[in-house]
C-alpha cells in the first residue's frame, strides 16, 4: 500500500475537500493551485463544490486562501505543536457566516452544534433581512419620485 492509499483511508470522505484544499499550494516545489479567482473556481468546480457559472472574486480568493492557510496552522496540532489561537479565530470567523455554529476549543478540537431554530431558521432570517432591504430601496426610490 502507497502512502497515499495509507492517507486516503486514514481521512473519511467528509474531510476529503478540507484535505484537498490545505493541499493547494506545494512548499517544497513553490506551486499554488489558486493562482486567480477562476483557478478557485475551477477548483471548487471540480469537487462538485460551486455551480460551473458561479462568479469568484479576488475577495472570495483572498478569504480561501487565508481559511486555507488557517486549516494548514491548526492541523499541526496534529504534529503536537500547540494550537495556533490566530488560526482557530479565523476559522471561527468564517464558521460563523453557516447555518450550523462550527466553533473549536482552544486545544483545536471541533464543536459543532446548529445554531438557534437551525438552518431553517438561518434561511428565513437571511430571506426577511433581504426583503426589508429591497423593500426600503423601494420606498427610497418612491420617495424621490414623488
Amino acid at each position: 500500500m502507497t502512502t497515499q492509499e495509507q492517507q486516503e483511508e486514514v481521512v473519511p470522505a467528509e474531510l476529503q475537500p478540507v484535505r484537498d484544499l490545505v493541499n493547494t499550494i506545494d512548499f517544497e516545489d513553490g506551486v499554488e493551485e489558486l493562482e486567480s479567482p477562476a483557478a478557485l473556481r475551477d477548483w471548487l468546480v471540480e469537487r462538485g463544490l460551486l455551480d460551473p457559472g458561479t462568479a469568484v472574486t479576488a475577495a472570495d480568493l483572498t478569504a480561501t486562501i487565508e481559511l486555507r492557510e488557517a486549516l494548514r496552522a491548526m492541523l499541526r496540532v496534529n504534529d503536537g505543536q500547540p494550537a495556533d489561537a490566530r488560526a482557530v479565530a479565523v476559522v471561527n470567523r468564517i464558521a460563523a457566516e453557516l447555518p450550523l455554529r462550527l466553533r473549536f476549543s482552544s486545544e483545536g478540537d471541533p464543536v459543532l452544534s446548529p445554531r438557534p431554530g437551525g438552518a431553517r431558521s438561518a434561511l428565513a432570517s437571511m430571506r426577511v433581512c433581504g426583503n426589508r432591504t429591497k423593500t426600503r430601496a423601494y420606498r427610497a426610490r418612491q420617495r424621490g419620485q414623488g
